[in-house]
C-alpha cells in the first residue's frame, strides 16, 4: 500500500507539473478577483502541529513546526491561496478527493515531511545551479526535450524544480486538510 500511495503521489505531482503557470503568472488583478489575500485561519499553529503529530506519531516536534511554518507562509501568499482554492473547488477537486480517499492521514503527513525534506535538499543542491544541472544530467533526471533549455539557463531548472516541490507540498497540505 505504501509503494502504491507513493506512486500515486508521484503521478499526481507529475500531472500537475504542467500547471507551472500558476506560479508567477497570475497577477494581482486576477488574484484580487478570486478573493481575499489569505485563507481563513481555521486553527492556530500550535493546533496544527498537534494535528500533524497525531496524524503520524513518528513525526518529531521540530519537523512538525517546520511543516507548519511553510503552511502558514503559504497561506499568506496570494498566488498559493488562489491555487489552493482552485484545487479545492475547481479542476483538482476530484483528484484531491481521490487522494483523500486513497491515502490515510498518516501517509499524507509522511508525504508532507518528505516534501519538506526534498525542498530543503533542493535549496542545498541548487546553490550552484550549473553544477546541479550537470549532476542531474549525469543521473538522467533531466527530460531530453529540456536539456538544451536547462543547459543554457540552469537557474530555470532550479526554479522549476523548487516550484514543483512546493506544489507537491501544497497539494499534500490541501489533501490533508491543513490548508
Amino acid at each position: 500500500m505504501n509503494l502504491a500511495s507513493f506512486v500515486l503521489f508521484i503521478i499526481y505531482a507529475f500531472l500537475f507539473r504542467q500547471s507551472r503557470g500558476e506560479f508567477g503568472v497570475a497577477r494581482q488583478a486576477s488574484i484580487e478577483a478570486e478573493g481575499p489575500d489569505n485563507l481563513e485561519d481555521e486553527s492556530t499553529s500550535a493546533n496544527l502541529v498537534e494535528k500533524l503529530i497525531k496524524g503520524w506519531h513518528e513525526l518529531d516536534q521540530a519537523t512538525a513546526v517546520e511543516i507548519v511554518a511553510v503552511i502558514e507562509a503559504a497561506k499568506q501568499d496570494p498566488e498559493t491561496v488562489v491555487l489552493v482554492r482552485r484545487l479545492n473547488n475547481g479542476g483538482g477537486k476530484d483528484s484531491l478527493q481521490s487522494l483523500k480517499n486513497d491515502l490515510p492521514k498518516q501517509q499524507i503527513v509522511r508525504l508532507l515531511a518528505r516534501s519538506l525534506e526534498e525542498m530543503k535538499a533542493a535549496e542545498i543542491l541548487f546553490r550552484d545551479p550549473r553544477r546541479a544541472y550537470e549532476e542531474m544530467e549525469k543521473e538522467g533526471l533531466i527530460p531530453a526535450d529540456m536539456k538544451s533549455v536547462y543547459k543554457r539557463d540552469p537557474t530555470l531548472l532550479a526554479d522549476n524544480k523548487k516550484k514543483s516541490l512546493y506544489f507537491s507540498f501544497v497539494t499534500m497540505a490541501s489533501t490533508g486538510g491543513f490548508m
